[in-house]
This record gives C-alpha cells, sequence and structure tokens, in this order.
C-alpha cells in the first residue's frame, strides 16, 4: 500500500516527516505558549516603568 515504507509519526518523533496538521498543531500550542510569556513580561516592563 502507499504509504506503508513511512514510520507511524511520534508526537516528537523525527520532525522533517511531521504531517501538515502536526506542524500547524505544534506552531498553534508554541505561539499561544509564547503570548502568554510575552503578556506577563509586558505587563511586568509596563508597571517597572511608571
Amino acid at each position: 500500500m502507499p504509504g506503508d515504507k513511512f514510520e507511524k509519526e511520534t508526537l516528537f518523533g523525527d520532525v522533517v516527516a511531521w504531517r501538515p496538521l502536526t506542524w500547524g498543531a505544534a506552531t498553534l500550542v508554541g505561539g499561544i505558549i509564547i503570548m502568554v510569556i510575552y503578556l506577563f513580561q509586558r505587563k511586568e516592563i509596563f508597571v517597572a516603568n511608571n
């Protein structure tokens, strides 16, 4: 069958072989984490400068 020669995908397996849905999910989760960190840091900087 087509695709049998490829390994099953694991969560952090071979990143090069990630499917587009996996890349999208990783980008979304990573972006949310980075945004939360940024917002907390921005608040601390804003409070420190006032």
